[in-house]
């Protein structure tokens, strides 16, 4: 095995994915040592082994509320933010104001125009 140890690896990790790593090897090694309780006789139910398992089984749980929570708020409505971003920004209309400037005298001229017709 001459490939990289194990630190150097874990330095191109994010934490999420070292808990992963950490937690899968404990798990692994926890199950071996269920496995060679069972092979020996002996009841692992009853042992510190079974607490263990059922340690690691709720500190990957946890890891997955975590990662689920992390999902839930990193989704973005890009279709929504474009509505917010494009009504929060004024435009003035610029075709209104040349056709009221042309027809006699700005906006006001032509409102009461309008109004009195």
């Amino acid at each position: 095995m001459s490939g990289p140890s194990r630190s150097d690896l874990f330095e191109t990790l994010s934490p999420a994915e070292r808990a992963k790593v950490d937690l899968s090897c404990a798990f692994a090694l926890n199950s071996l040592a269920w496995i060679l309780l069972k092979t020996k006789g002996a009841d692992p139910k009853e042992t510190e082994a079974a607490a263990e398992v059922g340690r690691v089984r709720q500190a990957i749980g946890r890891l997955k509320e975590v990662e689920l929570r992390k999902a839930r708020h990193a989704r973005v409505d890009a279709e929504a933010a474009k509505r917010f971003v494009r009504s929060g920004l004024w435009v003035p209309d610029n075709k209104k104001r040349r056709n009221q400037v042309e027809k006699g005298g700005g906006e006001r001229g032509g409102k009461k125009a309008r109004k009195s017709q």
